[in-house]
Formats: structure tokens, C-alpha cells, sequence
């Protein structure tokens, strides 16, 4: 669970205030990896990144410019990591335009995403090796684990740009996903506003415009709030110059049905589903170093340990339990399983 805000004042002044008190409202969808864009005169201005609460904060209070798109992190792909924060940042030769994207949800087919943009001749920024030491207590060995992993948003970052770019028809998308993206010149200059959402993803629009009160109009997205909830499985399009808006439907992410979790082996989900033995799935590969829970397991035979659970702050225990809830749900809504 992540936490977007987009600000857009249109009285000329700083959109820090309004942003900070978004992000204050809503800061319990993630207060580990922050990140924001500000956007000037029509021109992507600054790109900031940070790990800390405080460090954002701090940052952010200092904008003055009028419009900012903002994200905040509860890691479940990677962890915090600066790399691995957002605004995801799609910029290839392939592509006209460069795509910033912030993204709250979990992705479902990251990887087999990412093997087919990487033979398009995409290359992955957020990928990361990670190299942990080991020393057994009492024992003279020593030895090393390395894990590998990258961030899922920019899978959905660059099927975003290949799909609008005309290089796909459709974009393959499964997981949970709400998005903002800033579509960009090469030199930085904005072209467009995009924004969606699946239906289980929240996105709320905020319009504040008074004739007779010149000051204090703005519009914003965000992820909760008051305002009106944002049409699911379309793809929303701002044009920056006309500020003309457009939209086309798209299947982002899943459609799901609406039962009770309790209740997957009921109608609406594959009839060949059959209840997992709960007290016999893992959740985590044995022996890895890897915090990536990559896959549920239904056919394990090996019980799961607490000495197997990364040791984690309380939120990013929190954030795991919803991304495992998420899986769980996608692995009973994906058709691919069963073929």
C-alpha cells in the first residue's frame, strides 16, 4: 500500500501546503521511501528522493512551485531503497516521450513482464543485486547469499509507455494499480497528465475553483479523501497545453468478484480451485536472503518458520500481510494458473 498525491494550483502559488496536508491525511499508506516531482513554467523542475519521513518533509516545505506530484512507500516489491522510490522514470531511444510514474498496488506479472520489455532492448534502472555475509556462531566458515530483484512499478511504467506510444495494442496488466504519470519532452517539458485505477485501488479527484475567489483554487489527486472517486479500468489523459481532458477504457489490472476471502472455492472463481492446506504453504523461499515474497506455494510440504520472516519494522510488516492478501487474490483471479 503507497500513498499518491498530484497538486495543481491555479492561482500561481506554491502547491507545497496543500500537498503536505494531503500526505499528513493519508501518511499511513506509507512512511518508508518518499519521492516528488515539482513541475515549473510547463517544465519538469526537480526530481527528489528520499528514505526518511523527516528528510521529505523537510525538502518538501521548501517548493515553491505551483504544481507536484507526490508519492509515499510501504516497500512490498523491494525494499527501501532510494533506487526503488518513486516517481518511476521511463526514458529509452525507444520511446518519444520520457514517462514519469508513481503507483500504488502490487503488480502480479512483474517478471514476465519484464522478460519481454528486456527483449525489446528496455533495460530495468531499479534492478539491484544484493550481497549479504554470513558467519555461523560457533562454526569457522563464512560465506555469502546474493539475491537479485527490481522494483514492479517500472514493469508497469514501460508497458504504460509502450502502450501509449502505439507499440502495443493493449497493455498486459495484472495486479492492483493506481496510477499518475507525467508524460514529458525530452528536454522536460510536459506534454500530459495521465491517471487510473483498478476498482480496488483508491484515487480520488479534488477540484477547488471559486470565480469570486481568485486565491486558494487548485485540483488534486489523491488516495484518500474527500472528493469524487475516479472511474475504474479507464485511462485518463490531461492534455497540458488545451488542459482538455480524454479518456479510454483499459483493463487495468483485475476485475475481481466480489466474495467474502474466506469464500475462493465459491462460484465466480476457477472451477478447479481446491482449499489449500492452510498449515502446509510457504510463503518464503527457504534459505534466501531474498525479502521478495515472490509466489504463494500451494504444493509445500515444509511448514514456514518465524526464523525464515525478515526482521522488519511493524509497517513493513503490515505492508507484507496486504501484499500477501493481494497475492492471494490475484493467484484465484489469474486464468494462466490453470492452463
Amino acid at each position: 500500500m503507497c500513498g499518491l498525491i498530484y497538486v495543481k494550483r491555479l492561482d500561481g502559488h506554491s502547491a507545497t501546503g496543500i500537498a503536505i496536508k494531503r500526505y499528513r491525511a493519508q501518511a499511513s499508506r506509507g512512511k518508508n521511501g518518499f519521492g516528488f516531482l515539482t513541475i515549473r513554467d510547463g517544465y519538469v523542475s526537480e526530481v527528489a528522493r528520499f528514505r526518511t519521513e523527516d528528510a521529505f518533509l523537510s525538502a518538501l516545505s521548501k517548493v515553491t512551485d505551483d504544481e507536484v506530484l507526490v508519492h509515499h512507500r510501504a516497500p512490498t516489491s523491494t525494499e527501501n531503497y532510494i533506487g526503488c522510490t518513486h516517481p518511476v522514470l521511463v526514458s529509452d531511444d525507444m520511446f518519444k516521450y520520457n514517462y514519469y510514474m508513481i503507483h500504488n498496488g502490487v503488480m502480479g506479472n512483474e517478471s514476465a513482464l519484464k522478460a519481454q520489455h528486456e527483449k525489446l532492448g528496455l533495460s530495468y534502472v531499479t534492478e539491484y543485486e544484493k550481497t549479504t555475509k554470513i558467519k555461523f556462531k560457533g562454526h569457522v566458515e563464512e560465506g555469502s547469499v546474493t539475491s537479485t530483484g527490481f522494483l514492479d512499478s517500472e514493469a508497469l511504467a514501460k508497458e504504460f509507455a509502450l502502450f501509449t506510444e502505439g507499440h502495443k495494442d493493449k497493455m498486459d496488466l495484472r495486479g492492483t494499480i493506481a496510477f499518475i504519470c507525467v508524460q514529458t519532452e525530452k528536454d522536460g517539458r510536459v506534454v500530459a497528465i495521465f491517471y487510473g485505477r483498478d476498482e480496488n485501488r483508491p484515487l480520488i479527484a479534488e477540484y477547488v475553483h471559486s470565480r469570486k475567489k481568485k486565491k486558494g483554487n487548485y485540483v488534486c489527486l489523491k488516495s484518500e479523501g474527500s472528493g469524487k472517486e475516479v472511474d475504474a479500468h479507464k485511462v485518463f489523459r490531461i492534455d497540458y497545453a488545451t488542459g482538455e481532458s480524454t479518456y479510454v477504457d483499459s483493463d487495468i489490472g483485475y476485475k475481481y468478484t466480489k466474495t467474502n476471502y474466506s469464500n475462493f472455492n465459491r462460484a465466480g472463481y476457477h472451477p478447479n480451485y481446491q482449499e489449500p492446506d492452510i498449515s502446509t504453504r510457504r510463503m518464503l523461499p527457504s534459505g534466501a536472503d531474498d525479502e521478495r515474497i515472490i509466489r504463494l506455494d500451494w504444493s509445500a510440504t515444509e511448514e514456514i518458520t518465524t526464523s525464515e520472516i525478515p526482521k522488519s519494522t511493524s509497517s513493513d510488516l503490515e505492508a507484507r500481510v496486504e501484499w500477501i492478501r493481494e497475492k492471494i487474490i490475484e493467484l484465484n483471479n489469474d486464468k494462466d494458473q490453470w492452463e
